[in-house]
């Protein structure tokens, strides 16, 4: 299921105070990337990279157009260069967001899990790292943790369109899962159990049936006034989990 991925692209046009320093970065923005020509805008920021071996925004551009070639591993090589010649922690932040991005394209979630979180961790007010690590617990179908990082991504996204689609995608999924383990604990019926001849002793005459053969362990009925209901705690999960692909058209991604 191919899912389109918000990166931060980091394509941002240099200051005035940096043009001189960073013009061939612009132009590789503006002649290149902008223009979705991945392959020369890659050998544009290798060539750049070589006369600027410290510079964290050649590197994180580089990393962004592996990513687009799908040349994942490079994608991430880079973008951990990127990382160790960044300074900000606000920036190292929005990185290891993209960082977790190529682990992510590249089918290693777990991976991409931590960079999420690592994320969050060096800057809490980017949206889409609770945004993905809500997507990599519902692709594990632990519903419950995705919905409590996506409603976290309603909380402080400004991506209006998006935002309110996930809040639709919530209030739907809180909906269902509320009927379901109602109609669960409504439909619950006498329980059977198990148990053994020596267990017997602990029971009264009037809550079991008398055995056919002592030898054998036996099913038996627990009467109304003994019974003790339980909720069915897998069963109620796998029905949420069927229910899932109810509203997964709500959500584009």
């Amino acid at each position: 299921m191919k899912k389109h991925i918000y990166l931060y692209l980091l394509i941002i046009l240099v200051g005035q105070a940096m043009f001189s320093t960073e013009h061939s970065i612009n132009n590789i923005i503006d002649n290149y990337i902008r223009k979705s020509n991945w392959q020369e805008a890659k050998r544009e920021l290798l060539n750049y990279i070589k006369d600027n071996p410290k510079d964290s925004e050649g590197y994180s551009l580089l990393s962004v157009v592996c990513n687009e070639l799908k040349q994942y591993d490079e994608a991430i090589t880079n973008c951990r260069r990127a990382i160790i010649n960044e300074q900000s922690m606000e920036k190292k932040g929005e990185l290891y967001f993209n960082l977790g991005t190529y682990y992510y394209n590249r089918g290693t979630t777990n991976i991409a899990l931590t960079m999420f979180e690592k994320s969050i961790e060096l800057n809490n007010l980017i949206a889409n790292p609770y945004y993905m690590i809500g997507l990599i617990y519902y692709e594990k179908n632990d519903l419950d943790n995705c919905m409590v990082y996506w409603q976290k991504y309603v909380d402080i996204s400004t991506e209006s369109d998006k935002r309110d689609q996930v809040t639709l995608v919530i209030e739907q999924w809180t909906r269902m899962k509320t009927e379901i383990i109602r109609d669960l604990s409504s439909d619950a019926t006498t329980d059977i159990i198990i148990i053994s001849p020596a267990e017997k002793s602990d029971l009264t005459d009037d809550t079991i049936k008398e055995p056919k053969d002592n030898n054998k362990e036996e099913e038996i009925d627990v009467t109304p006034k003994e019974r003790v209901i339980k909720e069915d705690e897998s069963e109620n999960q796998l029905t949420l989990i069927d229910k899932k692909w109810e509203i997964f058209y709500l959500l584009l991604i």
